[in-house]
């Protein structure tokens, strides 16, 4: 596996001459550390910054030539010290890159987590994760719909029965894979091997393809492809 060292003033300048190509205002973008602890990078507008709904420490990044697609990335890196210098080698441990319509709704995230975890699930790395959404409305029109056109309440029970039954599980949280060796059976393995260059140029092609499935769906024919601008 290729080494996890990187320097964060070169990673940074990096994601920053990426992100720039896709968002409003690029020329004031700039990483700044929102979790000491755990070594969390936040990439922000700093003259006009944007902010998910209620967490004032979660940046935004509005995409340019979109109707309403916000962006979020966040990088995780582990230093010798809290204090180590963004100058010197720190491990890389993952990347985060969110995307919400508006302010408020996310609806896919994709990362790159490298980690090393003994006797626990092997997550495909990098992967998706789906969903976020609010399933309120969809649940209101049903029962409207039960309730009053077929006025079946053993239908209902029996379908609320059969919910309970169900088992917990937080759909939005599974990760997806996305990598190349997802389906390989030489390595038997859904990661990738982590590799600066690879992580550089999936996370390019990564955000311009969600924007222009975006903004197809905004648009169907009528939309200018990312990799164009």
């Amino acid at each position: 596996m290729s080494s996890t060292q990187v320097k964060p003033s070169d990673l940074h300048k990096q994601c920053i001459k990426i992100v720039s190509k896709y968002v409003e205002s690029h020329d004031v973008l700039q990483f700044v550390l929102v979790n000491e602890e755990k070594g969390v990078f936040s990439l922000k507008n700093t003259k006009v910054p944007i902010v998910m709904d209620g967490h004032p420490l979660f940046y935004l990044l509005k995409v340019k030539n979109s109707k309403s697609l916000y962006i979020h990335i966040s990088v995780t890196l582990q230093g010798r010290s809290v204090k180590a210098s963004l100058t010197s080698n720190h491990e890389f441990k993952g990347i985060s890159i969110q995307f919400f319509q508006g302010t408020g709704n996310l609806f896919c995230r994709a990362e790159w987590d490298v980690k090393k975890r003994k006797g626990k699930l092997e997550h495909p790395q990098p992967h998706w994760h789906w969903g976020g959404y609010s399933t309120i409305e969809e649940k209101s029109d049903f029962n409207a719909f039960t309730n009053s056109d077929l006025n079946n309440k053993t239908f209902t029970d029996e379908i609320s029965d059969a919910t309970q039954k169900l088992p917990a599980v937080d759909f939005k949280e599974l990760h997806y894979a996305m990598a190349a060796k997802w389906f390989s059976r030489e390595k038997n393995t859904s990661v990738e091997d982590f590799d600066l260059q690879h992580l550089y140029k999936w996370m390019e092609l990564c955000i311009g393809n969600v924007i222009d499935q975006y903004n197809y769906q905004v648009n169907k024919g009528g939309f200018a492809s990312s990799f164009s601008w």
